[in-house]
């Protein structure tokens, strides 16, 4: 049933109640009933005037009983009660009045009632004292003596009786004021002539006494009763209940005529509905046709089916039949199920059913497949038609063909994903600024550079402007006022500062739109995230200043390093020739020890210019922090007390000393940098044993023996937040311009390339204690654990070796060395007096040369010539740090057997014989004339970020005959491998850094070149041999792993392994 026909029901009950209640109204005048009540209280009245009469009757003594009165009082009351039960007929809001004056008269009623008791009982005592008055006074006078004395008391008894009487029928006072003055004087009479009477006379004067006051008191209730007033009361109550029926009879005449009011609107409202039905009969048939018309309209454009309360097709318009691509035959009495497509999961279907059975409209978009089972999409608004009792009969469904809009909608939202994710890469945002209506919307990718997320609230100026870094904001906001009223592009770099206080460095590109009014319409921008950019080239030019300082350092060390050999070789000489003079033994070896700390200060210079060599040795880690106790002492301040504590029994490590002393100097100058009002600074050595329980706690180390150094201090510490990026290059806590942030990653780089392991614990305001853990050396190198040479047992021989210096007196003094070995010398100070000399002398075993030589031709070069001119001649170089003077590959192979300058001359013995014994060894291994070399003229393309690792691939493969071409650009070095493959100039193996910068892994860059070429050759390098594509390359798609041991062996064996491969495939 509809809500509109409940309506009007509920209208019409409502009306009927209405004028019933009207019509009821008009009916509350009851005339019998109120002839009754005016009756009862008229005969209230009269009883109660009977009543009076039959009072001053009785007083009067014209009654001689009391049952009229009785009769009056019980009709009162009876007449009350009929008229109080008569009025709960009445109306109660129209009683109340009556009953109170019904209580009233009541109560007056019940008082009269009472007093009439109060009369009976003193009227009844009066009249028996009368009737017993005349008995007791005769009896007394009889019983008086029949005297002349007695006479006169005989009169008065009489004469009392009489005024007694009389005083019952007249009440005067005088009569009774007699009667007491007689009774006194019988009383004294009695008392002195007859004394025995007494008591006869007391009982007769006590009569005489209750008759004279119950006389009175009836006097008195005489006027009490008739002044009650009843008789007003009565006379009320009919007047209140007259004016009560009045209103009643008023009211009645008031509902009357609002019936008849009603009645009349009533008739006119049912006149005006018929009319409006009337009306819309009419309007309906109009309606009824228009629709017609609509649903023509309709059906030529929007997509129309009706299906029944099941779901069965009743109605299918052509458009519907047309985007199914079925007849109307074909769709009547289906199932709408049958252009269902499977790309909606069930429960959207469930949704769409129980929202529309339930009464309400669905709206959505839905895919369909057509009955070839092309898929098409509509946007679709289903309405369900309600039957009386609430549910559904049919549904009418009106869908519109969306299939072109859903397709560009794809299109778009690829493009928009393609624009975000190259935005991503590039991090670079865009953002526009209505300037009209201060709208601001940002692209996803300034999201991600403002470290804001995606649901954060719309963008705003004021958002982006907290990110700005506090000393730019000022510059970024005039840059866009200025952009905004001059007219002009703007390009600015700026800082953002994030809330974990990262610093990121922006460069922002805006361009403001103006109207025909020259009024400022729209802003639009990009924001670049280019603090990666920014670190490179910060680092880029740390390297470059690092770079001018090694060089002139390199080049001061150098020539330092000269003269050190030349003083070292003398005092050699002093200390043999004073061999048997012990005072001159003293002061040559002062001198000695002296000159060689300054041997270790050109090494700690050279190791800084990353120009000496990091050959590892066997070294005591006590001995090397008491070499540095000076300079600790040095680098602190003088409030910070340095506190040793050296196990005694420590065992040797192999590393590289400068790049220890570097790592220990770092964190002392961290650990000072933390106390800046003073403190301690504890330095600890022990052996420790690393078990699994440890390692299980700690994964990034491993098993095994280590030599742990504790590096502590009670300076300031740090939080959770430091410790996440101590390790990061350029991060620091320090003051911009107090720290480079490279110390600790260096300190972790030195630990890595040891197979160490690095534990920070640290806490703010207490201080921080940093272990460093070393691994047990295994066996000893060919470098001594004491940097003290033993100049006894030197190896000799007879050798012919050619010196090549360009200073004069390490000449003589390399001479004067290697001649007292035994060895028969050739010396020149340059390469081409040197070339003469391999020209003219064949049978020349070894050439010592420096590297750094004037003249035009350097150490490699004169060592190429050698070994064309001399078959078999062996070549040991030397110079105080390796120059990049390699341009030629195939002159790198000599660059591993090189001796630092300064040397001493047991240094010069050892390498000399060493070099002079050895055939193959991997520090001279040359293989550029071997026929049988499965490698020569191997073309191998190197891609690796690190320059210094690119050199060294450079030497190695060029002594295994390769050619090689190195990339430090994932992208060049795909643009090389594709130039190759055009050219017809194959490159025969690819060697891959895991790691590289720039987005792309060694895995990716693989992959794009085996886009180019499926058969390609790609050997994955690693410093971390234990990472899981070192371990299973074949898994990732690689032909094989090399660590960056650079061992000559395993390299070449690798190579090798994977050209075979490659022949027993075709």
């Amino acid at each position: 049933m509809s809500s509109n026909r409940i309506k009007y029901i509920l209208l019409g009950i409502s009306a009927l109640l209405l004028l019933s209640f009207l019509f009821i109204m008009t009916k509350t005048v009851d005339t019998q009933r109120h002839k009754k009540i005016f009756n009862q209280i008229n005969q209230l009245m009269r009883v109660d005037a009977t009543l009076n009469q039959h009072i001053l009757e009785i007083h009067q003594g014209l009654l001689p009983h009391y049952d009229p009165v009785v009769e009056d009082i019980k009709s009162l009351n009876q007449l009350q009660s009929n008229i109080a039960v008569l009025l709960i007929q009445l109306p109660a809001d129209n009683t109340t009045e009556i009953k109170q004056q019904l209580e009233v008269v009541s109560l007056v009623v019940s008082q009269k009632s009472e007093l009439l008791e109060r009369f009976k009982s003193s009227n009844a005592l009066l009249i028996n004292s009368l009737r017993y008055l005349p008995v007791i006074t005769s009896q007394l006078i009889k019983k008086l003596p029949n005297t002349i004395a007695a006479a006169p008391v005989k009169h008065e008894l009489n004469e009392l009786l009489h005024n007694t009487l009389i005083y019952n029928l007249t009440s005067e006072r005088s009569i009774k004021k007699q009667s007491s003055n007689a009774a006194d004087s019988l009383t004294f009479s009695f008392e002195s002539q007859f004394p025995e009477r007494q008591k006869e006379l007391s009982i007769l004067l006590a009569h005489i006494k209750i008759a004279m006051n119950q006389k009175h008191q009836i006097d008195t209730f005489i006027p009490q009763l008739l002044k009650l007033p009843s008789t007003q009361q009565i006379e009320k109550l009919l007047k209140v209940y007259i004016e009560a029926h009045n209103r009643l009879i008023q009211r009645a005449n008031d509902y009357r005529l609002a019936l008849y009011a009603f009645s009349v609107l009533l008739l006119t409202y049912i006149a005006f509905i018929l009319l409006k039905l009337r009306q819309t009969a009419y309007t309906l048939r109009h309606t009824i046709a228009d629709l017609n018309y609509q649903k023509f309209a309709m059906d030529q454009h929007a997509i129309v089916s009706i299906t029944d309360s099941k779901g069965i097709i009743t109605y299918a318009n052509e458009a519907f039949c047309k985007i199914n691509a079925r007849k109307a035959s074909e769709l009547i009495g289906q199932s709408h199920h049958i252009s269902r497509s499977s790309s909606h999961p069930p429960a959207f279907f469930e949704n769409i059913w129980r929202t529309i059975s339930r009464g309400n409209v669905w709206h959505g978009q839905i895919q369909n497949n057509t009955k070839d089972n092309d898929a098409y999409w509509i946007e679709t608004t289903i309405v369900p038609f309600m039957n009386e009792d609430n549910t559904p009969y049919q549904y009418v469904a009106i869908s519109t063909d969306i299939t072109q809009i859903k397709l560009a909608g794809e299109a778009l939202r690829e493009s928009r994903q393609h624009m975000n994710d190259a935005q991503r890469m590039a991090h670079i945002g865009h953002w526009e600024h209505d300037l009209i209506h201060h709208k601001l919307e940002w692209s996803d990718e300034i999201y991600r550079i403002l470290d804001l997320a995606t649901d954060h609230p719309k963008p705003s100026y004021k958002r982006f402007i907290e990110r700005v870094h506090v000393d730019d904001r000022k510059k970024v906001n005039a840059v866009h006022k200025k952009s905004i009223h001059n007219n002009k592009a703007y390009s600015i770099e700026y800082r953002l500062r994030m809330d974990d206080e990262k610093i990121k460095h922006i460069i922002e590109r805006s361009e403001t739109f103006f109207d025909d009014r020259n009024n400022a319409i729209r802003s639009v921008g990009t924001i670049q995230d280019i603090t990666e950019r920014f670190n490179m080239e910060e680092a880029l030019r740390r390297s470059q200043k690092m770079e001018a300082i090694g060089q002139l350092s390199g080049g001061i060390a150098h020539d330092f390093n000269n003269q050190l050999g030349i003083t070292l070789g003398y005092l050699d000489f002093l200390k043999e020739h004073y061999s048997n003079d012990e005072k001159p033994q003293k002061w040559i070896c002062n001198a000695t020890k002296a000159t060689s700390r300054c041997v270790d200060l050109t090494r700690q210079l050279l190791t800084f210019a990353r120009r000496q060599s990091s050959d590892k040795t066997l070294i005591s880690l006590n001995a090397a922090l008491k070499d540095m106790d000076a300079m600790i002492a040095r680098s602190i301040t003088p409030e910070v007390d340095i506190e040793y504590s050296l196990a005694d029994d420590l065992w040797l490590t192999e590393t590289t000393l400068g790049e220890f002393q570097d790592a220990i100097l770092n964190l002392t100058l961290n650990a000072r940098d933390a106390m800046p009002n003073g403190g301690k600074l504890i330095i600890e050595t022990a052996n420790k044993h690393l078990d699994k329980d440890y390692t299980a706690l700690n994964p990034d180390a491993k098993t095994g023996d280590y030599i742990q150094i504790l590096v502590s201090d009670n300076g300031t510490g740090m939080n959770a937040a430091t410790l996440e990026h101590v390790f990061e290059p350029f991060y620091t806590t320090k003051p911009e311009g107090k720290g480079t942030g490279l110390g600790m990653s260096m300190v972790y780089g030195f630990m890595e390339r040891n197979d160490g392991y690095i534990k920070i614990y640290s806490e703010p305001d207490i201080g921080t204690s940093i272990r460093l853990y070393l691994p047990r050396a295994r066996s000893v190198t060919n470098t001594e654990v004491n940097p003290h040479n033993d100049d006894t047992n030197l190896p000799t021989g007879t050798e012919s070796i050619l010196i090549v210096d360009d200073e004069a007196d390490l000449l003589q003094l390399a001479d004067q060395y290697l001649s007292d070995l035994g060895y028969h010398i050739y010396t020149a100070e340059n390469a081409r007096q040197a070339i003469l000399i391999l020209a003219a002398e064949k049978n020349i075993h070894l050439l010592f040369s420096d590297i750094v030589m004037p003249g035009g031709i350097n150490g490699y070069e004169l060592a190429q010539q050698a070994t064309e001119l001399c078959e078999n001649i062996k070549v040991l170089l030397t110079s105080g740090f390796t120059s990049k003077t390699i341009t030629n590959s195939g002159l790198t192979h000599f660059a591993s057997n090189i001796l630092s300058k300064p040397y001493r001359k047991a240094d010069l013995a050892k390498r000399i014989r060493l070099v002079l014994d050895s055939n193959t060894d991997d520090n001279y291994i040359d293989n550029t004339q071997d026929s049988s070399n499965q490698l020569k003229d191997c073309r191998i393309l190197v891609i690796d970020d690190d320059e210094e690792v690119l050199e060294l691939f450079l030497i190695k493969l060029g002594r295994l005959g390769c050619k090689t071409i190195t990339s430090r650009n994932a992208n060049d070095a795909i643009n090389i491998y594709q130039q190759s493959l055009q050219n017809n100039e194959s490159v025969d193996i690819v060697i891959i850094d895991l790691i590289l910068p720039g987005g792309l892994d060694g895995q990716e860059i693989a992959n794009r070149i085996r886009a180019l070429n499926p058969q390609a050759k790609i050997l994955i390098c690693s410093g971390y041999s234990e990472g899981p594509e070192m371990l299973r390359p074949h898994k990732y798609g690689f032909n094989g792993a090399l660590d960056k041991s650079f061992n000559l062996t395993i390299m070449r064996h690798t190579l090798e392994q994977v050209l075979s491969l490659e022949k027993s495939e075709e």
